[in-house]
């Protein structure tokens, strides 16, 4: 069972907390008293759902999981524990769409999140930290959570300095003026998210510079720029690591070896702390607002990854009759801002999303993870992603109202095996991943009706921080 996101109710999830339970209670007071809609309580320990009903039951609603039940929650296995948890929320929102989940239980309880988080799918999750929780590992957490908190600084830079990585912010305890503060710059009170845009690179570095120099133009709340070097011949690497120094936005991956497209994203997907990724080609140039503009289709129901009009890309996302100049750019941001005044607001729904570029909220990335590899060196990784998005259950959205220029194709030169020949051999992959007919052609393309089954976590999710081998550039690298 899927519950869809719309603005709606604050579903606040609290364990066996052991000492730490009046803690608990003072932040899920600070909650009720900030958020502006409904807030639910599931206590999943009755201990903590009569502390709760006692102290907050005028402001908010206390639901004890195991009398909802008739059990206990911990012990139920995972298809169970997902029914159960789509019961609790079921009960916690009242018929009224769920916002997002803010949790705080213990390490050992964390799998219990999963479900909740399986059950929400486009609906945020927030994992609060407590001080037992130490600086534990993100893998575990990087399917069941989109975002992290805790009370003290120290933590905040183990967390968000490795891969996987996820955004980690700073909330002091309890309900003073400082921890109102804090929460009121959060994401789930409507404060400023911070943008994380991946960028894989394979040659051209040219390209890659003027893409750079686009967004830190038209980019707000950018936290940063992660260009993912795959192995790039000539002086690429130098060119880039400049644009590493001179602006502390700007990450700089280097893969050994050449990894392909799919993996080369995943290693920035993997890497990112932003609130919202976005994954964007090289050879493309950004417009004002297309970052805020993308993110603001999110609403649409069922929304799970956006992506852009431009001049050079496949169907459905190709503008034909583009009047600005296409080699000079002269005239792309007035073109732009034209379009997006004309269509303001508009996106379309369809089947898949070119990977050029894409906005991808949180919840997508933990729910379907990156790029699958097999698409090496590249080509149908795109296809592969949209299909397991679909087949998920969200829905791809194609912005009428965002143009981005996008050069097309620039990597293929650098392969020494013909385009057409690399293409038609992702696509034999494609069709036989998701058991389409082996003569279907790649001019045919798929349909969501011909995706076998329902959306599988065991077969389909794809662990960006697994596919491929971590390596920091300058780290030897000739």
């Amino acid at each position: 069972m899927i519950l869809e996101r719309e603005a709606g109710t604050l579903v606040v999830l609290t364990g066996e907390l052991g000492d730490g339970t009046h803690t608990a209670l003072r932040r899920a007071h600070t909650l009720v008293r900030r958020w502006p809609g409904p807030v639910a309580i599931v206590a999943l320990a009755g201990r903590v759902a009569e502390q709760a009903a006692a102290a907050l039951s005028d402001r908010a609603q206390v639901i004890a999981a195991g009398r909802v039940l008739g059990r206990e929650f911990a012990r139920a296995s995972a298809p169970d524990a997902r029914e159960a948890a789509a019961a609790l929320l079921r009960m916690a929102t009242g018929g009224s769409a769920l916002a997002r989940i803010y949790a705080r239980l213990e390490p050992a309880e964390w799998p219990l999140l999963q479900a909740f988080a399986d059950v929400a799918a486009g609906a945020p999750v927030d994992l609060e930290l407590g001080p037992e929780a130490g600086v534990p590992e993100i893998a575990p957490l990087w399917t069941a959570a989109d975002a992290l908190v805790v009370a003290d600084m120290d933590r905040r830079y183990p967390l968000s300095a490795g891969s996987p990585a996820l955004p980690v912010r700073v909330v002091p305890d309890g309900d003073g003026d400082e921890a109102i503060g804090a929460l009121a710059e959060l994401p789930l009170f409507g404060g400023a998210e911070r943008i994380s845009v991946v960028v894989p690179v394979r040659g051209h570095a040219p390209l890659a510079v003027r893409l750079v120099e686009s967004v830190i133009r038209h980019t707000a709340g950018l936290l940063e720029v992660i260009l993912v070097d795959d192995a790039s011949p000539g002086r690429a690497l130098p060119l880039l690591e400049r644009l590493a120094i001179e602006d502390v936005r700007v990450r700089l991956l280097a893969n050994r070896t050449q990894c392909g497209f799919a993996a080369t994203v995943n290693r920035g997907l993997a890497a990112a702390r932003g609130d919202v990724v976005f994954a964007l080609n090289a050879d493309t140039v950004v417009t004002p607002d297309w970052s805020a503009r993308l993110a603001a289709h999110r609403t649409k129901p069922r929304c799970g990854a956006v992506g852009p009009l431009s001049n050079r890309v496949a169907w459905p996302q190709k503008l034909d009759g583009v009047t600005y100049d296409e080699t000079t750019l002269a005239g792309l941001a007035p073109f732009a801002e034209a379009l997006a005044k004309g269509r303001s607001g508009q996106a379309t729904p369809c089947v898949r999303l070119s990977g050029f570029c894409l906005m991808i909220p949180r919840p997508t990335l933990r729910r379907i993870g990156g790029f699958d590899p097999r698409f090496f060196p590249g080509g149908h990784e795109d296809d592969d992603w949209s299909a397991r998005l679909v087949s998920s259950g969200a829905v791809p959205y194609r912005a009428d109202d965002v143009f981005i220029h996008h050069e097309g194709g620039q990597s293929f030169a650098l392969e020494r095996r013909d385009r057409a020949e690399l293409v038609e051999t992702n696509w034999r992959r494609f069709t036989e991943k998701w058991g389409l007919p082996p003569t279907r052609g790649v001019r045919e393309g798929w349909q969501p009706g011909e995706i076998c089954g329902a959306y599988d976590r065991a077969r389909h999710f794809i662990a960006p921080w697994l596919a491929q081998e971590p390596v920091e550039a300058g780290d030897g690298r000739d």
